[in-house]
């Protein structure tokens, strides 16, 4: 459960910070909140409650959610925010389901990717810099590197 109060996630070199600001629940009762990263804010977007840094803190995580509507299954996908380079990407994106970013390491994103229409889940690791494709931070058209398959 998503504590009523805003919820900060500090970066490991303590440079910059995550704040979580509470939504409240989507209508199939995911929790959701707002984004402000290292002072920027990502408005009229929602995301999860939880996301993951770097070691070196130039890289934060976190899963969003694409469509806020009372559709039967959520719609979500994981972004990716590089914040020395002021861009973003999201790294794969479900029709069905979720997709919770776990560790960010060695130059790789690890994420759980849950379908919830198939009931499976699969625990998936990528190259950060790999074929994925940037925009401009805050951009809500943020390309998908990996659609449902």
């Amino acid at each position: 459960m998503f504590p009523s109060k805003d919820r900060r996630i500090p970066s490991p070199d303590g440079r910059f910070e995550a704040l979580l600001h509470a939504m409240g629940p989507t209508p199939r009762v995911f929790m959701r909140a707002g984004l402000s990263l290292a002072g920027l804010s990502f408005r009229d977007r929602a995301f999860a409650c939880q996301g993951v840094w770097s070691p070196c803190s130039r890289y934060f995580s976190i899963m969003e959610w694409c469509h806020d509507g009372a559709l039967a299954m959520p719609v979500s996908r994981l972004l990716l925010i590089d914040l020395q380079g002021k861009k973003e990407c999201a790294v794969d994106r479900i029709e069905s389901g979720l997709v919770e970013p776990l560790r960010l390491y060695d130059g790789k994103v690890r994420y759980v990717r849950i379908d919830l229409r198939a009931k499976a889940k699969r625990i998936i690791e990528r190259p950060i810099g790999g074929s994925v494709i940037w925009t401009g931070m805050g951009d809500e058209s943020a390309a998908v590197l990996n659609t449902d398959r």
